[in-house]
C-alpha cells in the first residue's frame, strides 16, 4: 500500500485530496452514525483498505471489519507523528503489513497494532462474513443431518 490520505477530519472531498489512496490518517474520531455507513461505502468505494486514527467505536470497528476496511488504532503522538512524516516528506510511503500486524515506513518507523483473529483470516482471504458463513454451509448441514435440525 503505497498510497493514503491524511486528514484532520473527515471532510466532504476528502478523496478528491488524493485519488486511489489505499491508506486513510486521521486524527479524528470515528464513531458509528447514519453517516458513517455511507463514510464505509465510500471508502471501499474508492479503494481504501485500512482506515488509522486514535479512537473508533466498537460498533464502527465491527462495521468498518465487516465491509473490509481495516481500522487501526494509533496513539495522539503516533498519528501526528506520522501526519508530519507526510507533510515533511514528498512521496512517503507507509505500509500496513496485516499478517505482522505493523504499520511502517522506509525511515524505521515500525508499529504493531492490534487485530481480531476472526477478522484478519477474513480480510487476509478476501471474505466477508456472510461468504465466510457460506463456505461453512455443508458442514452446518453434515452437522443438522447428524444431530437433527
Amino acid at each position: 500500500m503505497d498510497k493514503f490520505i491524511s486528514i484532520t477530519g473527515l471532510a466532504a472531498d476528502v478523496f478528491e485530496k488524493c485519488p486511489g489512496a489505499t491508506i486513510l490518517i486521521s486524527n479524528g474520531f470515528f464513531d458509528f452514525d447514519v453517516s458513517a455507513e455511507q463514510t464505509l461505502q465510500y471508502f471501499t468505494t474508492d479503494g481504501v483498505k485500512t482506515v488509522i486514527a486514535p479512537l473508533f467505536t466498537p460498533v464502527f470497528t465491527k462495521m468498518a471489519l465487516q465491509n473490509g476496511v481495516l481500522p487501526i488504532t494509533l496513539s495522539k503522538e503516533q498519528i501526528e507523528q506520522l501526519l508530519q512524516n507526510v507533510s515533511d516528506r514528498p512521496g512517503y510511503k507507509l505500509t500496513v503489513d496485516l499478517e505482522s500486524q505493523t504499520v511502517s515506513d522506509e525511515f524505521g518507523l515500525s508499529v504493531p497494532f492490534e487485530v481480531d483473529s476472526f477478522y484478519k483470516r477474513c480480510l487476509m482471504d478476501g471474505v466477508d462474513i456472510v461468504s465466510f458463513a457460506l463456505s461453512a454451509e455443508k458442514a452446518i448441514e453434515a452437522y443438522e443431518d447428524k444431530w437433527g435440525k
